[in-house]
């Protein structure tokens, strides 16, 4: 495969890339399935290598792109801290994060619909120095733009997506990275409101569902330095978000359990729980005292609380019908 990667005959680096994202599906699963004996037998030299070659595909013709993007989001949700110790991994992986963030900023759709999956890849590998390292702007910046200027909504769609997968809040950077990044998400949901293709319409409400969900991710995690800093920001949003929020949690109260979005595979029950992990974190957790917080608390208030009740009082019946 390392070798059909570098012919000279395009069609053969093609067939050989979409191979190569199937290997990386496999280590993924592997690694998932918690096979601690295949992930110690498959050498870090082979992974490194895997990697690399990946990255020159990345700068391939486009229809090699797409499945080299794929590929480097599951090698770099694959590395582990161990294999982070040795020698041209921490150099592979910044030039594979910057890969990424050309091939999310330009190219064809496919290419940076691929992409922005593959960062969302990234952000699940714990043993990745995400928040820290130097690229952390630039991974999210990458994102940023194309969540505020991509004409295609499914793009944009897959590059708000990533945002509600970081689990701490470290992963977001500093507050000044933090506030811009919430910034961008509420303006990009106001923006909705303005379609110019008339083909990107079907996807508007699918792209503001997934908007609130990261917003709501964020919130989860949110201090009160952040809470501050984005006073601004929150009064002059406060009325258009409560809107947005509350037209969310009315749309995922709507929906069964098992309901999945296409790549995401989150519930409407996953996510209604971050919503009210967001409700919980601004009424119970942050000072609110705070001009910024008490605008959080509205924006996630009364509808929120009425979803909790009920979801209290259903899990009730259920307990007393066993």
């Amino acid at each position: 495969m390392l070798t059909a990667m570098a012919d000279p005959k395009i069609m053969v680096r093609m067939k050989a890339a979409w191979s190569l994202a199937n290997l990386s599906d496999s280590l993924v699963t592997n690694m998932s399935c918690g096979d601690t004996s295949f992930m110690e037998d498959f050498s870090d030299m082979l992974l490194l290598k895997l990697l690399n070659t990946s990255i020159t595909a990345a700068d391939d013709n486009e229809k090699v792109k797409s499945n080299a993007v794929r590929a480097l989001g599951n090698f770099l949700r694959y590395i582990r801290m161990s294999s982070l110790d040795k020698p041209g991994f921490v150099e592979a992986v910044e030039k594979a994060v910057q890969a990424l963030v050309r091939n999310v900023g330009s190219g064809l759709m496919k290419v940076r619909w691929n992409a922005c999956y593959a960062i969302g890849n990234v952000f699940r590998n714990a043993f990745l120095p995400i928040g820290t390292a130097p690229w952390t702007a630039e991974i999210f910046t990458g994102l940023e733009n194309v969540i505020r200027d991509c004409k295609n909504f499914k793009v944009r769609i897959n590059a708000v997506l990533p945002l509600s997968i970081p689990p701490e809040r470290r992963y977001y950077g500093g507050v000044t990275l933090y506030c811009r990044i919430f910034a961008t998400l509420i303006d990009a949901l106001k923006g909705t409101e303005k379609v110019t293709e008339f083909s990107e319409f079907k996807y508007r409400d699918h792209l503001r569902q997934q908007l609130c969900n990261s917003l709501c991710h964020m919130t989860q995690m949110m201090t009160e330095e952040d809470a501050s800093s984005l006073g601004s920001t929150l009064e002059e949003s406060h009325d258009a978000l409560k809107d947005y929020i509350a037209d969310y949690v009315r749309h995922l109260y709507t929906q069964e359990s098992s309901i999945e979005d296409q790549k995401d595979g989150n519930t409407a029950t996953e996510k209604l729980t971050a919503v009210q992990g967001a409700h919980r974190r601004v009424h119970g957790e942050l000072e609110a005292s705070t001009p910024a917080v008490k605008i959080l608390q509205d924006v996630f208030g009364e509808w929120t609380k009425a979803t909790e009740t009920k979801d209290e009082a259903r899990t009730t019946k259920e307990v007393k019908s066993e």
